[in-house]
């Protein structure tokens, strides 16, 4: 049986499935495949995880800028004057919203907000696999520069919009504990 993927952990499936393991891609999922050739409705965390290492560079919209500088200089071996926080005028990206108004999580229904949680738990974990390895990346950089990038992060917004995700700023390796 075929069926059309929905919208649950799209991110780790994209990176996940594969069409040399019986997969028909990241938008369709075959169901029941005998020989173990189904794929899953929860992708498996590790798969996705060992792709995202694997990119050479990684970049969140949610540090749009410090991944722009980071793309430049891993491109270039220099860094734009502008990426430094000290700068007298840092980098800022245009942002484009394509007409859609972004909306604030805590806006939603409790169980609106648990619904999507339970659709992006896997996601959720690959996220901020993403986020600890750019802002590791990140202080490379400023190690290697003597640049300040990290500087620049807007720590309160970024807690804001990713609290929720388990284990991520709470526990052992959290970003609260000094841990990037």
């Amino acid at each position: 049986a075929l069926s059309v993927l929905p919208l649950h952990n799209t991110q780790a499936h994209a990176l996940s499935c594969s069409t040399a393991g019986g997969s028909l891609g990241q938008h369709f999922r075959v169901l029941g495949g005998a020989g173990g050739g189904a794929d899953a409705l929860e992708p498996p965390l590790e798969p996705a995880l060992s792709r995202l290492h694997a990119f050479e560079w990684v970049g969140l919209t949610d540090l749009l800028e410090p991944s722009v500088c980071l793309l430049h200089y891993q491109a270039n071996g220099s860094l734009p004057a502008s990426c430094d926080c000290r700068a007298a005028a840092p980098l800022a990206m245009p942002r484009f919203n394509h007409g859609v108004e972004r909306r604030d999580h805590e806006a939603l229904p409790a169980h609106l907000q648990a619904a999507l949680d339970e659709h992006t738990a896997v996601d959720a974990q690959l996220f901020a696999a993403g986020l600890r390895l750019l802002l590791g990346r990140l202080r490379r950089v400023e190690e290697a520069t003597g640049a300040s990038l990290l500087a620049c992060v807007d720590w309160t917004k970024l807690h804001r919009a990713t609290y929720y995700i388990p284990g991520l700023w709470e526990g052992p390796g959290a970003l609260s504990s000094g841990s990037v």
